[in-house]
C-alpha cells in the first residue's frame, strides 16, 4: 500500500473520531457551567466524588478491552477465511466478560455506596454514588462494541453513540438537577439527580449501539490465508492478555494525577508557604492549567484510537512495511496537531486564558501553563507511540515507560517543590519530565525492528511553521488598536490557525495526500484534476 493510502485510510477515521470527541468536550463543557450554578459548590463536591468513583471503575471496562477488542477483530478481519465467524467470536467473549465486570461494578456501588462516601470522607456523596452505578454496567458494555466497530474500521458507531451520551446528559442531568430543586429535595440528593443523566445518557448510547449490531449488513471481507480460527478459550486469554497491560497503563496514568494531590500542598507548607496560600495555588494550578495542559488531548486521543486497528490488521497479514508507514503517519499526525497547541499556551497563555477566567487568576496560572506546554507535545507523542505499541503486542512497553516516567515525576517534583524559589513549577516540570521520558522510551521501542526508523526531524518539523504562523499573527495584532483585548486574542489565534496548516504543507510536515483524505477537499482536487485533463 502507497504511503498515500496509508494516509487517506487512517486520516479518514480520525477525523470522523475526533468530530465526535470535540462535540463530545463541548457538551460537557456546556453541561457543568449551568450545573455548577444549580448546585453551588457544595453540590458539585457531591457530584465530582461520585463522578470520580465512577471514573475509577470505568478504567476497567472502558480503556483495554476495547483496545484489545479491536485489535483482535482487526486480526480476524484480516487473516481468517470468513473474518465475521472470528469478528463475533471475540465480540461475544468480550461481552461476556464486560458484563460480569460491569455487574460486578454496578453492585459494588449500589451495596456499599454509603460506605464508600464514609471512607472517602463525603458521606453527602453517598446517594450520587448509588445513582451513577448502573453506568458502569452500560458503558462497559458499549466500550466492548465499540471496539468491535472500531476493529472493522467504523468509527462512526463510536462517534455517534459518545455523541448520544453527552447530550442526554446534558439535557437530561440539568433537567432532573431542576426537578428535584423545585420539590425542594435536599442538595445530595439533588446532586444525585443530576448524575442520573450521566447514567441515562450510558444506558442510551449502549442501546444505540446493540442496534447497530443487531442491523449490521457488512460485505464479506477479503479472504486471506493465516492462522487457524481460535476456540473461545484461546480468544479469552488473548482478549486478558492484551487488556490487561493497557489497563494497567491507563491506572498508572491516573495515578500520577493523583501524584500531586498527595504530596505538592505538603511540599509547599514545607518549603514556608501559608496553608491558605498552598491551597490557593494549588486551585489554581488544577483549575486552569492543568486543564489546559490537558485540552489538546481532544486532538490527539482519535489518532491513538484511530491507529490501532489499522496496524493490528497490516500486521496479521504479513504487511509490515504497511504498519510501519501508519506508525510513522500517525505520529506525524500527532506532532502536527500538538506542536502548534504547545506555542499557543506556552507564549500566549495569558491571553487565551483571559478569554475565561478573572485575570488575576490567569495571570497566576500562566507562568506555570508556559512550563508546561514543552509536556503537551511530550504527552501526544506518548499516547500514540503507546496505541501503536499496543497494536504490535508490546503494550508492557509503555507500561514500563509510564511507571518510570510517574518515578521522574515524584523525585523531580518532590525536590523542586520544596525549593521556595520554584514552588508550584516544580509540579509543571516533574509532569514534562514524566511524559518526557514515557515518549522516549516507547519512540525508542518503536524503532527497533521497524526497517525505516522514524527521524527526530520529522517529529519536530511543524515546529517552525508553528512558529512562523504565530509571529506572523502577532506582528498583524499591530492593526488592532487595542492589543490587551478579547478580540484581539481571537484574532491572534484565528490568523495563526489559517496560516498554520498551508505553512506546514509548504514545509511538508502535511502532505498533499494527507489533504486528499478530507472529503471536500478531496472533491476539489478531483475537480482540478479534471479539468487538467479536459
Amino acid at each position: 500500500m502507497s504511503e498515500k493510502d496509508v494516509s487517506r485510510s487512517l486520516l479518514g477515521g480520525v477525523l470522523i473520531l475526533g468530530a465526535g470527541n470535540l462535540a463530545v468536550k463541548l457538551i460537557g463543557l456546556f453541561f457543568k457551567i449551568p450545573l455548577s450554578r444549580l448546585l453551588g459548590d457544595l453540590g458539585m463536591g457531591y457530584f465530582n466524588t461520585g463522578y470520580t468513583v465512577y471514573s475509577w471503575l470505568f478504567l476497567v471496562g472502558c480503556t483495554g478491552f476495547p483496545v484489545a477488542v479491536s485489535m483482535l477483530v482487526s486480526e480476524s478481519l484480516a487473516t481468517e477465511g470468513d473474518g465475521r465467524t472470528g469478528a463475533g467470536r471475540v465480540l461475544f467473549t468480550s461481552l461476556s466478560f464486560l458484563f460480569a465486570i460491569g455487574v460486578a461494578g454496578c453492585l459494588l456501588l449500589s451495596v456499599f455506596a454509603e460506605r464508600i462516601a464514609y471512607r472517602i470522607g463525603n458521606p453527602g456523596s453517598a446517594a450520587a454514588i448509588a445513582s451513577i452505578a448502573p453506568a458502569v454496567l452500560f458503558c462497559s458494555l458499549s466500550g466492548g462494541i465499540r471496539g468491535y466497530f472500531q476493529g472493522k474500521k467504523r468509527m462512526g458507531p463510536t462517534a455517534v453513540s459518545q455523541l448520544i451520551e453527552a447530550v442526554l446528559k446534558l439535557a437530561l442531568g440539568i433537567a432532573f438537577a431542576r426537578r428535584a430543586l423545585a420539590m425542594g429535595s435536599d442538595l445530595s440528593f439533588v446532586a444525585a439527580a443530576a448524575i442520573r443523566g450521566v447514567t441515562v445518557g450510558c444506558a442510551a448510547s449502549c442501546v444505540f449501539l446493540f442496534f447497530e449490531l443487531l442491523f449490521e449488513r457488512g460485505k464479506r471481507p477479503i479472504k486471506y490465508k493465516g492462522r487457524k480460527r481460535e476456540r473461545n478459550g484461546g480468544v479469552s486469554r488473548r482478549l486478558l492478555r492484551l487488556a490487561a497491560p493497557v489497563t494497567f497503563s491507563a491506572f498508572v496514568t491516573s495515578v500520577t494525577g493523583l501524584i500531586d494531590l498527595l504530596f505538592v500542598m505538603k511540599r509547599l507548607v514545607a518549603s514556608g508557604m501559608s496553608v491558605d496560600g498552598a491551597t490557593a495555588l494549588f486551585g489554581n494550578y488544577t483549575t486552569l492549567a492543568v486543564p489546559f495542559f490537558n485540552l489538546p488531548g481532544i486532538l490527539i486521543s482519535p489518532i491513538a484510537t484511530g491507529v490501532v486497528p489499522y496496524v493490528s490488521g497490516d500486521l496479521a497479514r504479513g504487511e509490515r512495511e504497511d504498519a510501519d508507514k501508519r506508525c510513522r503517519t500517525a505520529v506525524r499526525f500527532a506532532a502536527v496537531a500538538s506542536v502548534p497547541a504547545a506555542i499557543a499556551l506556552g507564549v500566549f497563555g495569558r491571553r487565551i486564558l483571559s478569554l475565561f477566567f478573572l485575570p488575576g487568576s490567569a495571570a497566576l496560572a500562566a507562568g506555570t501553563l508556559a512550563v508546561l506546554s514543552p509536556g503537551i507535545v511530550f504527552l501526544a507523542l506518548a499516547t500514540v507511540s503507546s496505541a501503536i505499541l499496543q497494536a504490535r503486542g508490546r503494550a508492557w512497553i509503555t507500561v514500563i515507560a509510564m511507571l518510570i516516567g510517574s518515578a521522574v515525576k515524584v523525585a523531580a517534583g518532590y525536590y523542586l517543590i520544596g525549593v521556595p524559589r520554584v514552588g508550584i513549577y516544580g509540579a509543571a516540570i516533574g509532569t514534562v519530565l514524566c511524559y518526557a521520558v514515557a515518549a522516549s522510551i516507547d519512540l525508542i521501542s518503536l524503532s527497533v525492528g521497524s526497517k525505516k526508523r522514524l527521524g527526530v526531524g520529522e517529529v519536530f518539523r511543524p515546529l517552525l511553521p508553528a512558529a512562523l504562523s504565530f509571529s506572523f499573527g502577532f506582528l498583524l495584532l499591530a492593526l488592532i488598536p487595542d492589543r490587551n483585548s478579547v478580540f484581539s486574542t481571537l484574532f491572534l489565534l484565528f490568523v495563526s490557525a489559517a496560516l498554520y496548516l498551508p505553512l506546514c504543507f509548504l514545509f511538508g510536515s502535511v502532505k498533499r495526500e494527507d489533504v486528499g483524505s478530507i472529503p471536500f477537499l478531496k472533491k476539489l482536487f478531483a475537480g482540478k484534476r479534471l479539468k487538467r485533463t479536459e
